[in-house]
């Protein structure tokens, strides 16, 4: 039987959101990995992009197939059977993780605009994952690079170690997004021993104004993303932004 982890009489919740278009592996070991770290209950949530289905439903709306390149009519009913299978999948995937992690899950579908979705959703959890397409020339390279937002908030660092867990032996270029003044020496010493374990790593302080430019460099993707949600307007351009997995911190 498993326990319910609670703080202040509720459960702790990781929300793990995936669409049509997300990959679902990394988002899933991440947030199955933070749903241990931090003893909470495992939640999937599984968006049907409104907006999608309002384009399908057009006459002229057409898709284009990865084999051969070839267009053809975007069917609103073909979508919807395609985004309940997708969604078995995930919760499937979802039961599976849980299960290897001994973790309690529970799991949701909604239909609506994804960002808005995501956030509303999510409200009371402790972190949101949000699954992305990625990037395949990320995944080519040894090479990880992590956004960190800020790091004032305990749990931005909870999630910073269980992203460093999860690629073990990996070298990483960790990028913080945080004035250089604001920023405290002891701070960016316990930020550069994190990635002690792993060879040839680095700790790379830029400007917040630097921040979307980052995220969007083509020639050099992003892996991961921690944010707070205490940043509203910039969480939205990076959720409209990002290739890559974002951990999103209550």
């Amino acid at each position: 039987m498993i326990t319910k982890i609670t703080s202040n009489g509720r459960t702790n919740k990781v929300v793990v959101t995936v669409d049509a278009e997300s990959t679902l592996s990394s988002a899933l070991e991440l947030a199955s990995a933070l749903a241990v770290a931090s003893q909470s209950e495992l939640h999937g949530l599984f968006i049907e992009d409104l907006d999608l289905l309002r384009v399908a439903s057009l006459p002229f709306a057409r898709e284009v197939m990865l084999a051969g390149g070839q267009p053809r009519i975007l069917d609103n009913q073909q979508l919807l059977c395609s985004l309940n299978a997708r969604s078995r999948h995930f919760r499937q995937s979802l039961a599976r993780y849980a299960q290897q992690s001994a973790l309690a899950w529970t799991y949701s579908t909604v239909r609506g605009r994804r960002r808005s979705m995501e956030l509303t959703e999510s409200a009371g959890a402790e972190f949101l994952i949000i699954g992305q397409p990625g990037d395949r020339q990320s995944q080519i390279l040894n090479l990880k690079r992590i956004l960190l937002i800020n790091d004032k908030n305990p749990r931005l660092h909870q999630a910073l170690d269980v992203v460093l867990a999860n690629i073990p032996g990996q070298s990483v270029e960790l990028l913080l997004a945080s004035p250089v003044k604001v920023t405290a020496r002891k701070s960016l010493q316990q930020l550069t021993s994190k990635l002690e374990a792993h060879p040839n790593s680095i700790l790379i302080q830029i400007n917040p104004g630097a921040l979307i430019t980052t995220l969007t460099l083509k020639a050099q993707p992003v892996d991961f993303v921690i944010a707070s949600r205490q940043e509203p307007e910039l969480l939205q351009q990076i959720m409209q932004r990002a290739t890559c997995p974002v951990i999103v911190v209550c």
